[in-house]
């Protein structure tokens, strides 16, 4: 064995030898930082979401109308009464029958608040925040908000249709 593999395999010995040590008596790894010796609490590994009450005052609340602040109250959302089946005569040409409209809408997510769904829905190029009972695009009544999908009846052909989360 050469006297450089030899110097090599002392000095693998040596640092064996000081970690044995260091494991045998117990000492901590790294003496400069005392927060190596304290042991984590089940208080570390909880999860803290949220900010600082006088810092959540101060922000706008962007999933509410004229972005009024967090702190105030939101409105009561009423559910949305069941319209009456619309008898639909024969379709004319330009009536939208197999509903077309309902496949190009896209949902982008939705949210809960204080138990009232909200649906962030897209078609072509605008988008729009809809409530349960809301009217979208002018055509498109919101049924139901779920936690991944929304249900939308369409008021010209009264066609219902469950669109997911775009993206599942």
């Amino acid at each position: 064995m050469s006297r450089r593999y030899a110097a090599y395999l002392a000095l693998i010995a040596l640092l064996v030898a000081v970690n044995a040590v260091r494991w045998m008596h117990g000492m901590p790894w790294d003496t400069r930082n005392s927060a190596a010796t304290e042991a984590y609490a089940e208080e570390d590994f909880r999860l803290h979401a949220g900010q600082p009450a006088a810092l959540n005052a101060s922000r706008r609340n962007l999933f509410e109308p004229a972005g009024r602040a967090s702190g105030v109250a939101p409105k009561q959302i009423k559910p949305a009464a069941k319209a009456a089946p619309v008898q639909v005569a024969a379709p004319s040409p330009t009536m939208d029958t197999d509903g077309a409209g309902l496949a190009k809408l896209k949902l982008l997510g939705v949210v809960f608040r204080a138990g009232a769904g909200q649906a962030y829905l897209a078609q072509d190029r605008e988008s729009v925040l809809v409530h349960n009972g809301d009217t979208a695009f002018g055509r498109f009544a919101v049924e139901q908000i779920l936690v991944d999908a929304v249900d939308l009846r369409d008021i010209k052909t009264n066609l219902s249709r469950r669109i997911p989360v775009s993206g599942k």
